[in-house]
This record gives structure tokens, C-alpha cells and sequence, in this order.
């Protein structure tokens, strides 16, 4: 059994292998690496004896085929967004305070470029992409 995640620049992988009395924790200051993937699956194979496998390709692969299903995803959605439309609402909107129980408050004000929130920047695109980013 085995659980993973990451968050701010940081990753942490935890594995355990009851009948075998193994327990595997890889804390890195990376994130969105495979790295610990790698690094976990090469110290179950050198712990319990069986044939290595060469898990850097296998990173590599699956890296690359992440990324061809990431560029196809957004091809889709795309290709599937309706021209000629436009917001309901304009950006400026949206400008207010905000408040989540869990998250806090947050303010979001009009600036030149766009929405912005104090953590970052909010930007509601002026065309109708059905898309909101926030960059923290």
C-alpha cells in the first residue's frame, strides 16, 4: 500500500509492505518529480530480492505519455469551445471579497491586466474560455 502527494514545491511518498516488514517514507524538496517514484520502486526491488527493473525509462515514458495526454486534453477542449460567445458577466464582476470557511478570506480587485487577488494573480480572460487561472 502506498500514498503520495505533492504540494508547494515539496513531495512526500510513503509505502509499506506489512508481510515483509517494510516501510518505505521518500520526503523530497520537489515537486511534481518522479523522482521518488524511481527512488521507490529501485529500494523495494534491492529489499526484496527480485529482478531490477530499469525505472528511469519507465519515469521517462510515463512522463512523456502524461504529457501527450495533457496536450491532446487541452487540444479537445479547445476545439470543443463555442466561437462567437462572450462572459456572462464582465471581469469587473467579480471584483469583491470573498470568503470560504476553509480558505479564509480573499479580496479580488480590477487591476489593468485583469482580476488579481492578494496571493496572486486572478486573471478572468476577456473571451469566453469557460476558464478561470489563478497563479499563486
Amino acid at each position: 500500500m502506498n500514498a503520495s502527494g505533492n504540494i508547494d514545491g515539496m513531495t512526500a511518498m510513503v509505502s509499506m509492505i506489512p508481510s515483509e516488514k517494510l516501510g518505505v517514507v521518500i520526503l523530497t524538496n520537489l515537486d511534481h518529480s518522479l523522482l521518488p517514484v524511481v527512488l521507490h520502486y529501485k529500494l523495494q526491488d534491492a529489499f526484496l530480492g527480485g529482478k531490477s527493473r530499469y525505472w528511469s525509462a519507465f519515469a521517462h515514458e510515463l512522463k512523456d505519455r502524461l504529457e501527450t495526454a495533457v496536450k491532446e486534453a487541452a487540444a479537445k477542449q479547445l476545439k470543443a469551445r463555442l466561437i462567437g460567445t462572450s462572459p456572462s458577466l464582465k471581469p469587473e464582476s467579480y471584483a469583491g471579497e470573498y470568503e470560504h470557511k476553509a480558505f479564509g478570506k480573499v479580496t479580488i480587485t480590477q487591476e489593468e491586466k485583469g482580476l488579481s487577488s492578494g496571493t496572486g494573480a486572478l486573471w478572468l480572460p476577456t473571451s469566453n474560455t469557460g476558464t478561470l487561472i489563478l497563479l499563486s
